[in-house]
């Protein structure tokens, strides 16, 4: 059998890759991955037919090739294949496949392949690939000379005829028209296409060149398979009826085969028949004149066809031109019976495993994110991707990410790397980072060493930490802030922040320092835990609380840093009077990167990223952990107890003997999830079109421009903030989208919410990171179950948006049920340009495909892992009626009877319509003499009337009313719906009045408001919520007081939670200190230190309701974790705060745990009064029950202490509250969440 050389293949591929074909580029990206994997062979390549008996070896029997790779892969290929050719009703490969398993053996020159038959194996060599490939290439190849020549036709009837036509068009059309004064006549405004027009004489030249490029290969092929006829011939009848070639020798009787239409198949799709159509000439004749007709309307598509043609031509040369003298193909077949092209392309190509044919997009064309060939994510991928899903390998994951840094230094990139931007970077990058390590331990030996040289700098703790700390560790710590920095470059975060990161250094080496002294004492006491090691070593980490030690011990490395030119310092405005200083890359790194001002170039991985395994378990006892949970190293190498630290406060928050807190933590750790790989498949190759993230190749245009005002600063640091963020998020689902299952340790702070601690891949975070999220445990769901699919198609409903959310349930079902069409189908892209949330609302429309296919197959049920979002309404407003018993407030928040045809209340646009009103009613009164307003406030005020105010012009300032919003957020809040310009200079107005704001509209006129306008509408916001609801105001009141009472007294806040949770608050005050990083420079720096002599008065009172809001919120979500858990054998779960998500089947369950968790914490007994109580006896308890006495008919507070007695002002609760029972009942609401 001859052996040919295989450019002509190459050639053919490349040519099919450059026109953008799927099945071409395809067929070439599969040239190598299929050479390279066929197992090779000893059998020579003669014409000789080998002996039977021989013809298999142990590798290629059909048992054997049952284990190795490609005929595994071919195999299932193959059994899609046969199921599509089922659907097909072709006999043939039906025969066939029925003979697919037989071990038998013919008498033939080759031994059947048992993969498919009808094809004979071929035993291939290392460098030769199967002749099917070459067919596929050949196909292609036909394409793309018929499209050329249709494009030649287009290109000379433009020429010749086109102009004729439209002189005739015009002077059929206006007789009067004198057209000899034009030479030439062109109806198309288009400039960029009438410019091309005068180049048609050379786009047609290149046509003939293209064409007889494609020619030459036709020829090479040709000339090269004369060897052997018989495959020629099978080449070319195959060819001949299965491309576009049948337009020239086309046959009456010749049938052309469709798939049914999809909207014949919307009562069943379970069939899917054909629909045979009996072509002839006439009709192929019209359908030629008909493309005619299209090609020369679309003369720019062609242009663009050619000039990416010609690109991907000379981009792909290189390797055509690498691979000629290497690459060989085979055409080692006698027998090739193919009747469908693309039976092929299934045979040779990959097939996704996703039955909606989402391709699978390969991790190796993921760099957009991070760079695989860096050593930090290889190795990550390397440990995700050979090791088992353990402890042991979790183990490995998390000492890696401490000590990633190191990995850059321990090997160099490899030259012959695929070259990309990020590569480079990273190439250049660790090159310079490894040479300048020698560098970096001299400095840190001769720093040491002049420590210990000074005696009297010895007693020093800091200095004492450094002179025991490794050189490898701080080398460590030092080149992974660098890559940190690289990563973040001008982002503001705390990865940049000049001090943030300064403390975080101190912080680690401290930690590092206190872990050291750990184990020599364990050494001689082993059964000590770290965290209980800690507490009896107060003096050590109390340091951890005094921010000038930990910015003192940084400080001393990152200078080392600065004095290498590896980082250097740039201050930032982030407002016209504020500036902050962050790190960002020297110029040692900026020269060696010159586009990295440009770029985001990801260098290092986060150090929290989900886990393969569930969290350890926290376990504590009288109030003290026996051990630490979460991450396998908490404990062991670090402390983070469940409860985040708040250093301002000087009490931290208790456990109570007996809570609920520990159970849900570990509960929410053990909650599995995986790579929802549908999603993140169609929305890598669907972005183009749906822009789901930012293109990771865009630059903002203001990224170009030298100086940048505050506004663009702003737009700019937004915009790169978001692309980073994406990114990362991206990249984690590249490495993390084969693990079966990933988990998300959580962490709560003092007040008791719940928190992710990994950073940027976790539920809590943008639409992004939960769209590529579902529950890798899956449920049934069964089709019977009525309830759970309404609730599918609401959320469904509630992610395409565009105000669907605010329509009843069962408005939101029937258009689910009218748009069925464009759901199934949701690549049309109908819907799914149109939704507000698209990744969400893409998620729902594969859960809905996986429900009708059930349907259509008569299943029972489904298997949904599709967690179901829903949000509460107005959940601090849902608190704060709950808590003063506001039935008036309660029924516009959805506590009211309602049932699924209902409308859910909307209290934002209620709101806004009260505002409305309420200037109306002023100026009424103004004109009826009852008020006075000024000029300028009737002005503004009949404009607030006027406009339409809606809902999400007031939201933000409305929704953080029970958070205590100052006047002046407030204000901001509102204004960030506007556009902030300047007046016209010929204006001549008052400077308050040097800003007008455009209000944010699609509409051509928009609204114009002026400085006042803004705080006439701040001041309604108050006035309709506060004076409308005097319960709420009767609250506020009392909590202000309360705070006041607790200043004066100098005491703690406290309040306990039904969850087993204790809160004290009070904050001590700050003050700023000045501190110089730097010697050689007299820039200084603000560093925050706690007075704990002194509290902050102020932020005692202004904090007390919103913490409260946010304990009980905490609190209620605590109950339903808790209880969920017990209820259910799966633990499908998560929470945002108020937004709870569950598989659809759970969602009724959910809202009953939900009204029963408010039953448990306000309408069994009044929280209110505990509150008082608890703050009363916190009282006694600091000055003696002997000394206190409370007289709540005068609302005073006396205290008889040493000095003389004290009165105080002490609110009465009854002026807020009943005593009576709650006459809220939300027990029928059917929207407390929707």
């Amino acid at each position: 059998m001859p052996i040919i050389p295989r450019a002509g293949l190459i050639m053919a591929a490349t040519g099919a890759a450059a026109m953008g074909t799927a099945l071409g580029i395809e067929a070439a990206k599969t040239i190598r991955k299929v050479s390279d994997s066929v197992n090779s062979s000893d059998t020579s390549n003669t014409n000789e037919s080998p002996d039977p008996s021989q013809s298999l070896s142990s590798s290629d029997t059909p048992q054997a090739m049952e284990s190795s790779d490609i005929p595994q892969a071919s195999s299932s290929t193959i059994s899609e294949v046969t199921d599509t050719k089922d659907m097909l009703d072709n006999p043939t490969v039906s025969a066939n496949v029925s003979a697919d398993n037989s071990n038998d053996t013919s008498d033939d020159d080759e031994t059947i392949s048992p993969i498919d038959g009808g094809f004979i194996n071929s035993i291939l060599e290392d460098n030769e690939i199967p002749l099917v490939v070459l067919i596929n290439s050949l196909h292609i190849i036909n394409y793309f000379e018929f499209s050329l020549i249709l494009g030649l036709f287009s290109l000379l009837f433009r020429k010749f005829f086109m102009n004729k036509i439209q002189k005739f068009i015009l002077k059929f059309i206006n007789k009067k028209v004198d057209l000899t004064q034009y030479k030439s006549i062109t109806l198309n405004k288009n400039k960029v296409f009438n410019y091309l027009e005068k180049y048609n004489e050379y786009v047609i030249l290149y046509v003939f060149i293209c064409l007889i490029w494609l020619k030459i290969i036709h020829v090479y092929i040709s000339y090269n398979l004369a060897a052997d006829i018989d495959t020629y011939v099978t080449l070319y009848y195959s060819v001949k009826h299965n491309s576009l070639f049948i337009i020239f020798t086309i046959k009456n009787n010749y049938k052309f085969y469709l798939n049914k239409p999809q909207w014949l198949k919307k009562k069943d799709l379970k069939i899917k028949e054909l629909i045979p159509l009996r072509l002839n000439k006439m009709i192929i004749s019209g359908q030629l004149i008909f493309i005619l007709l299209i090609y020369s309307l679309v003369f720019p598509f062609i242009i663009i066809s050619l000039f990416t043609f010609t690109i991907s031509i000379l981009l792909n040369n290189g390797v055509v031109g690498s691979l000629l003298y290497n690459i060989q193909i085979t055409s080692n077949f006698t027998e090739i019976d193919i009747s469908d092209i693309m039976l092929i392309s299934n045979i040779i190509l990959p097939i996704s495993p996703n039955k909606k044919n989402i391709k699978r997009t390969k991790v190796s064309n993921l760099n957009i994110a991070y760079d695989l060939n860096n050593p930090i994510f290889k190795e990550l991928f390397s440990l995700l991707t050979n090791n088992p899903m353990n402890h042991e390998t979790q183990l490995k994951i998390e000492y890696f990410l401490k000590n990633q840094s190191l990995e850059i230094t321990k090997q160099n990139m490899s030259s012959n790397l695929k070259s990309n931007n990020n590569t480079n970077i990273s190439k250049a990058l660790i090159s310079k980072l490894v040479e300048i390590k020698p560098l970096l331990e001299k400095t840190i030996e001769n720093y040491k060493t002049k420590l210990e040289l000074m005696e009297d700098q010895k007693v020093y703790l800091n200095n004492k930490i450094i002179i025991k700390m490794q050189k490898e560790f701080l080398i460590q710590i030092m080149y992974g802030r660098i890559l940190t920095i690289v990563s973040n470059n001008n982002l503001l975060n705390n990865k940049t922040f000049q001090l943030e990161v300064t403390i975080d250094l101190g912080k680690e080496i401290l930690n590092k320092y206190l872990l050291e002294c750990f184990n020599d004492f364990k050494k001689s006491n082993p059964n000590i835990t770290f965290i209980n090691w800690k507490k009896d070593n107060p003096e050590l980490t109390n340091f951890i609380g005094e921010t000038q030690n930990l910015f003192e011990l940084g400080n001393v490395f990152i200078n080392i840093l600065v004095d290498f030119n590896l980082l250097k310092v740039k201050v930032k405005m982030l407002s016209r009077d504020e500036k902050k200083s962050i790190l960002v890359p020297g110029d040692l790194i900026v020269n060696l990167i010159p586009l990295l001002d440009r770029e985001i170039s990801i260098q290092a991985l986060p150090s929290k990223i989900p886990m393969i395994v569930p969290g350890k378990l926290y376990k504590l006892q009288d109030n003290d952990y026996l051990s630490l949970g979460g991450y396998l190293l908490n404990g062991e190498e670090y402390t983070e107890e469940i409860i985040l630290s708040n250093w301002e406060l000087s009490s931290k928050t208790k456990f109570l003997e007996r809570n609920d807190i520990v159970d849900m933590v570990n509960k929410m750790n053990s909650v599995a999830f995986k790579i929802n790989e549908n999603v993140f498949n169609f929305i890598l190759l669907n972005n183009d079109k749906y822009g789901f993230f930012t293109n990771p190749n865009y630059i903002h245009p203001l990224t170009l421009k030298a100086k940048l005002t505050l506004v663009e600063q702003r737009e700019l640091e937004s915009f790169n903030s978001k692309k980073h963020l994406e990114l990362n998020i991206i990249g984690l689902a590249t490495l993390f989208r084969d693990v079966p299952s990933i988990y998300f340790p959580v962490r709560l702070d003092y007040r008791g919410r719940l928190y992710c601690t990994t950073e940027y891949l976790n539920y809590q975070g943008i639409e992004l990171a939960k769209g590529l999220l579902h529950f890798s445990l899956g449920e049934k769901v069964y089709l019977n179950d009525n309830i759970a699919i309404n609730y599918l198609k609401i959320f469904g409903a509630n992610s395409f948006g565009n105000k669907l959310d605010k329509k009843s349930f069962q408005d939101r079902i029937s258009w689910v049920d009218n748009h069925l069409e464009d759901i199934l189908n949701f690549e049309n892209g109908v819907l799914l340009s149109k939704a507000d949330n698209k990744i969400l609302f893409l998620t729902f429309c594969f859960e809905f495909q996986n429900y009708i296919e059930a349907l259509n197959n008569k299943e029972p049920y489904w298997i949904t892992h599709l967690p179901i979002q829903l949000d509460a309404s107005c959940n601090g407003f849902q608190h704060l009626a709950l808590l003063i018993d506001d039935l008036a407030l309660s029924n516009e928040l959805n506590m009211n009877d309602s049932n699924s045809m209902d409308s859910p209340n909307d209290f934002y646009q209620f709101i806004a319509l009260k505002i409305k009103n309420l200037f109306s009613s002023k100026l009424y009164e103004h004109q009826q003499g009852k008020s006075t307003l000024s000029p300028e406030d009737v002005e503004s005020y009949r404009k607030l009337a006027s406009v339409d105010i809606y809902r999400t012009l007031i939201k933000k300032s409305v929704m953080t009313i029970p958070y205590n919003v100052s006047a002046g957020s407030s204000l901001e809040y509102l204004k960030e719906n506007f556009y902030r310009e300047r007046k016209p200079k010929t204006s001549i107005v008052k400077d308050k009045d040097y800003y007008i704001y455009k209000l944010k509209s699609d509409h051509p006129n928009p609204v114009i408001f002026t400085e006042l306008d803004l705080k006439n509408l701040r001041k309604a916001l108050s006035f309709v919520i506060f004076v409308d609801y005097p319960k709420l105001r009767a609250l506020s009141i009392y909590l202000k007081l309360i705070a006041k009472v607790s200043n004066t007294l100098q005491i703690p806040i406290p309040w306990i939670l039904p969850t087993g949770l204790e809160i004290n608050q009070q904050f001590y005050n700050k003050e700023i200190i000045k501190v110089k990083p730097f010697t050689y420079t007299k820039n200084l720096l603000n560093l925050s230190v706690l007075d704990k002599k002194n509290f902050n008065r102020n932020k005692q009172r202004i904090a007390l309701m919103p913490n409260l809001v946010h304990s009980l919120d905490a609190a209620s979500l605590c109950l339903v974790i808790v209880n969920y858990f017990k209820e259910n054998e799966n633990v499908n779960f998560y929470s945002i705060h108020d937004c709870f998500a569950v598989p659809c089947n759970k969602v009724n369950n959910l809202i009953g745990l939900l009204k029963s968790a408010y039953c448990i914490i306000y309408s069994n007994s009044k929280y209110l009064l505990e509150f008082d109580s608890n703050f009363r006896s916190t009282i006694i308890k600091f000055y003696g029950k002997d000394a206190i006495s409370f007289d709540d008919t005068k609302g005073t507070l006396i205290l008889n202490l040493k000095n003389g007695i004290i009165k105080l002002k002490y609110p009465s609760i009854q002026s807020v509250i009943d005593i009576n029972s709650s006459n809220i009942n939300f027990k029928n609401s059917n929207y407390i969440i929707h």
